[in-house]
């Protein structure tokens, strides 16, 4: 995910769980098709499998640098589908043969000890990767599973003793991996911001920060200027400034701050609005990014600011590396840095401040990129925004600023966020949401009392000098919208009306503007499926590619890995004949339906865990490597049980362990959040160590069902082994897909009371 994250494929990293997942059913497969090659032949071709994924993983990194795939033709330039299609491909195999290993394995040991190892190692291979993410860079990050693969191919052949050829085969696979993987690259889409922004004259990286955060760069330039928003009545000259980015994209800027001149463009911004309400506010800003947002908040002569950045090497770029740059700026004493999410630190302070600032345009790379990427964002939800209300003082405001799209929807779901969290209060949000507008950005101010008159002429007398629209406030006139920055038919003004005086705007609206929560926590998913034939007669289908690209490629996705799964997994039938048909619907139903409801309940926990764990990183890391140590660990006592209890059958243990699954989980749902709720104010190692306990006893159940059905296949010539194996494997990768598709629409606790219902559906169908 980090290669293809860095590399710029955007919407296609999360494509990269369905391809190791694609590539463990296809190993399945290989294994079956050709059962009479490994017959007898199991241990030298375990041997073989580590240096065949080490030598294609390699090679296919070496190959890849060399196709070049560019994501904005590709909804008209037919040749990119198969670029893009190629890459895939080649990302695919080496885990077709790390898969073949572990499918021999299980004909060679017995079930519960291979899964053990398999989940074991798996989970030592997350927390080996994290560490590692710390020295090593992305293009380079290979080289971990490289190296572990060579290690599993010296310890085999120590054990298995090969003869010389072998080994010399083993050697010549070993060594060609490593000579293509020195010899390789990421190749960079053309378009990724800081690829462009190198091409600017003199322009260099002067500073490098590797880690699981992401890799931050700081880019010098003569020629780098941002403002987002900035009002046309600007005159004067921005400030020199350094590039800074995540990941090689979401650009952000550091001003140089050479005198407090230096600063006044920040002024002419729509975020300045909230300011022009309040004489020496104390200020709360969630998201450091290159710290826009605190300096527009000092120089309006603010009290105390306090600020909170997920990603912890921001402030020290800011606070040390570049405190010459700014002139010690962010070390001021009324200015306090929080490393910490900011939906965390609110939840567990007493503080309340006169403004509440979220510039999006300003914090754009306060975003955690590298190993954890999601569309969830719990800033941005109901239950977000009635904790803003909470630590506001009697006269404060909420201010949020985006960037505005077109056809209009981001700044009209804002609207539509805030008009819903008024109400859940039972306030009126007809007089207490003010809207304004530039040419790129707009910025929505919500506050708990009704807006005076004095307070709306304020911002109309800022919006007039600044040249900004006035899209609302209570009693506007509709002559006063749409005065300066002039879009047709004075969409944004109409908008606002409509959904603050309409229930129905939202819903007829073409877009999806239906208020975000912590249980739908997607802001940035606005296409309606029933509404799609719409735009594709309206816009074609290469513009909707262009502006809602993303949930359209998810489900091309996932509508491709269901056709491909069915083919793959129908294949070995007709080469089957009758030796699995005793079984095949059995072995089809229970294996697929354990690879879907495993993957969306481990999907449903890292999504709803992100929220009370301070970033997504720490959230996705526990979640993962917890479930994958304890469900081996799960699968390993069973098997000890079964051999001392001749009572415990597979198919008991099957039955006992679902039954728990589904009813924890259903706990978990519907429990989790009220009681991390009162866990507000707790240590956050000691949440993560409370996170890993809950787990605990799920993780354990989780890694019984699989092995069962495996050790009960055993017992009967195991044909339907390789098979099984293939089935939970695809439908993980349909999982995978399908379960960001299933939670943008129905929810997470929904989502996961599926994956509680598969669980217990397949009760029914034990392979037995």
């Amino acid at each position: 995910m980090r290669v293809l994250r860095v590399e710029g494929f955007g919407n296609f990293t999360f494509s990269a769980i369905a391809l190791a997942l694609t590539g463990f059913g296809a190993g399945g497969t290989l294994v079956f098709l050709l059962k009479k090659y490994f017959l007898k032949k199991e241990l030298f071709a375990s041997l073989f499998a580590p240096a065949v994924f080490l030598f294609t993983l390699g090679l296919g990194y070496y190959i890849s640098g060399y196709i070049s795939f560019d994501p904005l033709r590709l909804v008209w330039d037919i040749n990119q589908l198969f670029r893009l299609l190629l890459r895939f491909f080649i990302y695919t195999v080496p885990f077709i043969a790390g898969s073949t290993f572990i499918v021999l394995a299980f004909s060679i040991e017995k079930p519960g000890k291979v899964y053990f190892f398999n989940m074991s190692g798996s989970a030592f291979g997350v927390l080996v990767i994290l560490v590692s993410m710390y020295f090593i860079a992305p293009e380079r990050i290979f080289i971990i599973p490289m190296s572990l693969s060579l290690v599993a191919v010296i310890l085999l052949s120590i054990s298995l003793r090969p003869g010389y050829k072998r080994l010399t085969a083993l050697a010549v696979l070993t060594a060609s991996g490593f000579i293509f993987f020195i010899n390789a690259g990421i190749n960079i889409v053309p378009y990724k911001g800081i690829k462009l922004t190198l091409n600017l004259p003199d322009a260099k990286i002067i500073e490098q920060k590797i880690s699981p955060f992401g890799t931050l760069e700081v880019v010098s330039s003569k020629m780098i200027r941002s403002a987002p928003g900035l009002s046309l009545s600007f005159e004067e000259t921005l400030p020199e400034q350094h590039g800074l980015f995540l990941d090689g994209d979401t650009f952000s800027a550091i001003d140089r701050i050479s005198s407090p001149e230096s600063l006044d463009y920040l002024y002419y911004q729509p975020q300045s609005a909230v300011y022009s309400l309040y004489k020496g506010p104390d200020v709360f800003i969630i998201g450091l990014g290159g710290g826009i947002a605190v300096e527009r908040a000092y120089i309006n002569n603010s009290r105390s600011i306090t600020v909170t950045e997920d990603n912890p090497h921001i402030p020290n770029l800011l606070q040390n590396r570049f405190a010459d740059y700014n002139n010690g700026f962010f070390n001021k004493n009324n200015i306090t840095v929080i490393k910490s999410n900011g939906r965390d630190f609110i939840n567990r302070t007493d503080s309340r401040w006169d403004i509440i600032d979220i510039s999006v345009t300003d914090s754009m790379v306060s975003s955690i990129g590298g190993i954890y990427s999601t569309e969830t964002n719990y800033t941005l939800t109901v239950e977000a925004f009635l904790g803003y209300l909470r630590h506001l003082n009697t006269n404060g405001s909420v201010s949020v600023t985006v960037g505005l799209k077109n056809p209009p929807r981001n700044l009209l779901k804002l609207v539509n966020l805030a008009k819903q969290t008024l109400i859940k209060q039972g306030l009126d949000p007809v007089e207490r949401i003010t809207v304004i507008r530039g040419w790129s950005t707009g910025t929505m101010i919500l506050k708990k009392r009704p807006f005076t008159h004095n307070e709306t002429d304020k911002i109309k007398a800022f919006s007039d000098r600044m040249f900004f629209d006035m899209v609302y406030y209570p009693g506007i006139n509709p002559r006063e919208a749409n005065r300066y920055n002039v879009v047709e038919g004075a969409i944004y003004y109409k908008s606002v009306s409509g959904i603050l005086n309409d229930d129905r705007y939202v819903k007829d609206y073409v877009f999806n503007l239906g208020h975000p929560t912590d249980n739908r926590p997607y802001f940035s998913y606005f296409l309606k499926i029933a509404k799609l034939p719409f735009h594709l007669k309206e816009m074609g289908h290469k513009l909707i590619l262009v502006i809602e690209g993303g949930y359209i490629i998810l489900f091309s996705t996932f509508v491709t890995a269901v056709v491909y799964s069915f083919i793959l997994i129908v294949i070995p039938l007709f080469f089957a004949g009758n030796k699995i048909k005793p079984k095949k619907t059995k072995v089809l139903i229970y294996f697929g339906l354990l690879g879907i409801s495993f993957m969306l309940i481990e999907i449903v926990l890292i999504t709803k865990v992100s929220k009370y764990l301070a970033n997504p990183l720490y959230s996705s890391s526990v979640i993962i490597t917890s479930l994958l140590i304890f469900s081996g660990t799960g699968s390993y006592v069973s098997d000890i049980l079964a051999k001392k209890r001749k009572r415990i059958t597979p198919k008991n243990a099957a039955y006992f362990s679902i039954l728990f699954i589904a009813g924890y989980t259903l706990i978990i749902l519907f429990f989790y959040d009220r009681f991390y709720d009162s866990l507000a104010n707790t240590p956050l190692f000691l949440k993560l160590a409370i996170s890993i306990l809950l787990i605990l006893p799920l993780g354990l159940c989780m890694g019984i069902p699989f092995p069962s059905g495996i050790a009960e296949l055993k017992k009967t010539p195991d044909h339907s082994i390789p098979w099984a194996w293939s089935i939970n494997g695809y439908f993980s990768v349909i999982a995978s897909t399908g379960a960001v598709l299933i939670s943008t629409n129905v929810g997470l606790v929904l989502t996961g009371v599926i994956a509680a219902a598969g669980y217990l559906c397949a009760l029914l169908v034990f392979p037995e």
